[in-house]
């Protein structure tokens, strides 16, 4: 699974914020990562792909909202368990 997400958000305006990502691969077969956000309730979910040995993503989201993130690498038959899960702001 990968390890150490990180993250920071920044504020662009009242209306939107940036999110930067990162996180330790620690897979050597992976054919991505997914990228789950969830709002702090844990309704909402979006998923976003990147591909493999990719350890950043960024995104940009509503500001004041409350996001939760997560990280997995997948293949094509399995998927690892998940990253710890990072809180922004």
């Amino acid at each position: 699974a990968p390890t150490n997400l990180t993250g920071t958000l920044t504020v662009k305006n009242r209306k939107t914020s940036t999110v930067n990502l990162s996180w330790t691969d620690n897979s050597n077969n992976e054919t991505g990562f997914l990228i789950q956000r969830t709002n702090s309730d844990g309704t909402n979910v979006v998923n976003a792909t990147v591909g493999p040995n990719i350890t950043t993503f960024t995104q940009t989201v509503t500001s004041g909202v409350t996001y939760v993130y997560r990280v997995h690498a997948f293949s094509d038959t399995t998927q690892s368990g998940w990253s710890n899960t990072l809180r922004l702001p």
